[in-house]
């Protein structure tokens, strides 16, 4: 949904006359921050944490700590552009989906109904089981209405989170106006450089 939310976002903004060289002119502060939390969920997914601390009693500390770096650096990353559109809400997301990771200890709870919905299937089920940060929901989740419970048809087939809409909607606004064109309707700024021409015109006539 994240990357379907992006691309909507991308080509809203284009339709509207925006482009990459305005948005060259936005600067977005502590972007690393982004590529850091991304690799910290890459490093969980690949499973090399428990690879270096191996054992089941390491399994749990691990997950809490890496979903407490990972959510961490994003909100950090969100409140330092808590300025730009689209910002508060996908701080908002970040925040929910954090709350119920860490109340699920670093795991995030899918809804045990994913089988019943058409194009998941039993699959999908293994695929759960066998993730390290994630785990099919059977009455032993806290939260669960936080969780990955709404099926979402986009360019995957996927489950996703309330956080997640919250992210999604947030990221579409952040991109359109990322992109956006300046207004200049309204004229140019006040001690601009033609204020300054007028300024200087009556003593040219003197």
């Amino acid at each position: 949904m994240i990357l379907e939310a992006a691309l909507l976002g991308g080509l809203t903004g284009w339709l509207m006359g925006g482009g990459l060289r305005w948005a060259r002119r936005r600067r977005v502060r502590a972007l690393p921050l982004v590529f850091c939390a991304l690799a910290v969920e890459g490093l969980v997914g690949f499973g090399w944490p428990f690879a270096l601390f191996p054992g089941a009693s390491a399994r749990t500390p691990l997950l809490l700590a890496a979903a407490i770096l990972k959510y961490g650096i994003m909100a950090a990353f969100f409140a330092l552009n808590l300025k730009r559109p689209g910002m508060p809400l996908m701080l908002a997301g970040n925040l929910a989906n954090a709350l119920v990771v860490l109340a699920n200890g670093g795991r995030m709870p899918i809804g045990p109904w994913i089988s019943v919905f058409s194009g998941f299937g039993e699959e999908a089920r293994s695929r759960i089981e066998a993730s390290p940060d994630y785990f099919l929901a059977e009455g032993n989740a806290h939260l669960l209405f936080l969780g990955d419970v709404l099926p979402f048809r986009g360019l995957f087939r996927t489950m996703i989170s309330p956080g997640d809409i919250l992210v999604a909607a947030g990221l579409f606004l952040f991109v359109v106006a990322w992109l956006r064109r300046p207004d200049t309707r309204s004229g140019h700024k006040p001690g601009g450089r033609d204020a300054q021409i007028r300024r200087i015109k009556p003593r040219a006539f003197m």
